[in-house]
């Protein structure tokens, strides 16, 4: 289990040196360690150095998961994945060296400004797949891949580097078919709300296509400024991610290019066999939807021309093409880089989950939602996520088509008692709470109760309203009744009247009365 933050954990004071490095300043602390900026003793060099806290580091399996970092990272040769420079024990610390970072990571970005330009979103996103291709040919794959493991570093010409971050859960081929692992064949590693399915169910069986998800989850937060699963405990997350339940982007968001959601939509398939063959091919189909500037510099990378020039060429700044993003703070340093070394903050959410926390909860609530799905297993295939010389083949034409897209439509009423009739069927009492597909069908929710006014929604391919209040009936005032048909007894004749003037006036039983006028009272005057 992962030790508690400890607020006792004593920091090393500046001027402590570590090796060949010198401790300049504390950047950032939580449970696992701290992250220092430092400088090389003899070459002056600024530096990053993650440290272990002692009781941590005593731990065989947490050390040896910490080592595996700076091994993964080491192995990936490319401008947007962090360089781990050295490794170490100095005093009983264990340390890793990495390049110094000035910036911010996407989730803060996401924070502070919400949905990006579409070209901005892809711009960032294509770096990291770019990133994430190389490391699947060198047979690490990262799963734990997440808008805070994403660093915009500043470059001293003032644009943006995507670098991706924290390798320390990665998982690693031996290169004959075996892999490196600390991860138990029950156990879930990562981030819930950018898992893949098969992740949760267990970590010993993802491959590259875990990955690819994680990313489609990345562009489809930076499209829509939400998270494709959400959720008020962690177990209603899992239940999302396990069940495939979520809105499409273009239900947040309707400016969405319809073949770019296809995209993001593909590479979260439900079933790994249905996603993309690889990452780079997931880039292709968004390359599109870059700037002029990304598109030119990525082409070659996404389309196999030039496989090693991700490697070789130097980072794109990000775009700002189709709306104004706002600048990164002045100092944002890299005090919560790799391994999440800080506490993150809370994004849209009532809980923060710990890895190792996420892991037997997640597990155990994606075995109760899969129980009764008779689903077959995910795919354990690995594939390499990477395309060297030539585009792969078109699939055949009976590969599996991509499960229509679904929303959610969840309605309550206003009074409790109201019947909710989704076209023309009595589904639920309250409240309804109902999947439909994506397919340009008009639908009709009608709400009524007795003594309110019925209400009428129609919707297509999008949720009408999360609550429906309905208005009570009018009163009608009812009118006074009228006079008695019949009179059985005549007026009081008037003063000096004649006989035959008293006859006039009155009624003889039984006979129908005279037409009549109404006064101001309403009572009905007889003539």
């Amino acid at each position: 289990m992962v030790p508690e933050e400890s607020s006792e954990f004593e920091t090393l004071p500046p001027g402590t040196e570590l090796g060949r490095y010198r401790i300049v300043r504390l950047m950032g602390t939580g449970g696992m360690g701290a992250v220092y900026e430092a400088t090389h003793r003899d070459l002056k060099k600024r530096v990053a150095i993650k440290t272990l806290h002692p009781h941590v580091a005593a731990m065989p399996a947490m050390r040896a998961r910490f080592l595996r970092e700076g091994e993964a990272t080491s192995r990936i040769n490319h401008p947007n994945v962090v360089d781990v420079t050295d490794v170490g024990t100095e005093n009983g610390i264990t340390f890793l060296v990495m390049e110094f970072l000035e910036g911010q990571d996407l989730s803060a970005l996401l924070e502070r400004s919400g949905a990006m330009p579409i070209a901005a979103a892809v711009d960032i996103v294509l770096p990291a797949v770019g990133a994430i291709a190389v490391a699947h040919e060198e047979g690490v794959i990262h799963r734990d891949l997440k808008p805070g493991n994403v660093f915009l570093a500043k470059t001293r010409h003032g644009s943006q580097r995507p670098v991706v971050l924290d390798f320390g859960i990665s998982k690693l081929s031996t290169g004959s078919g075996g892999t490196l692992g600390l991860t138990g064949t029950g156990a879930a590693m990562g981030t819930p709300y950018y898992m893949a399915p098969e992740q949760v169910r267990s970590a010993a069986g993802v491959d590259g296509r875990s990955d690819q998800y994680a990313l489609g989850a990345i562009l489809y937060e930076c499209l829509t400024g939400q998270r494709a699963h959400q959720g008020e405990t962690i177990y209603e997350v899992i239940h999302s991610v396990g069940e495939g339940t979520f809105l499409p982007p273009r239900a947040r968001r309707p400016d969405i290019p319809v073949a770019l959601e296809a995209a993001v939509l593909r590479a979260m398939q439900l079933e790994p066999a249905q996603r993309f063959p690889s990452v780079q091919e997931f880039g292709r189909a968004i390359l599109p939807f870059a700037s002029a500037g990304a598109r030119e510099h990525w082409a070659p990378v996404m389309t196999g021309a030039a496989g090693d020039q991700a490697a070789a060429g130097s980072a794109t700044p990000v775009s700002r093409t189709g709306g104004t993003m706002p600048p990164p703070p002045a100092v944002t340093t890299f005090s919560q880089s790799a391994g999440q070394i800080g506490t993150p903050a809370p994004r849209r959410s009532r809980f923060v989950i710990g890895g190792v926390l996420v892991a037997a909860a997640g597990a155990a609530a994606f075995l109760f939602v899969t129980s009764n799905r008779n689903k077959p297993a995910a795919d354990s295939v690995a594939t390499t996520g990477a395309i060297k010389e030539t585009p792969p083949a078109p699939a055949p034409a009976s590969a599996p088509a991509p499960a229509p897209a679904r929303y959610r439509v969840k309605v309550a009423a206003v009074p409790a008692t109201a019947h909710l009739e989704l076209d023309g069927k009595t589904v639920k009492v309250g409240r309804i709470d109902e999947e439909l597909a994506v397919d340009g069908v008009e639908h009709a929710l009608t709400v009524t109760a007795p003594g309110f006014t019925a209400a009428t929604f129609k919707f297509r391919d999008r949720p009408p309203t999360d609550q429906v209040t309905l208005q009570p009936v009018a009163a009608v005032e009812k009118p006074a009744p009228a006079a008695a048909p019949e009179v059985t007894e005549a007026r009081p004749a008037r003063p000096n009247a004649r006989p035959h003037d008293r006859k006039k006036h009155a009624v003889s039983p039984g006979a129908p009365p005279a037409a009549s006028t109404r006064g101001a009272n309403n009572a009905a005057i007889i003539e």
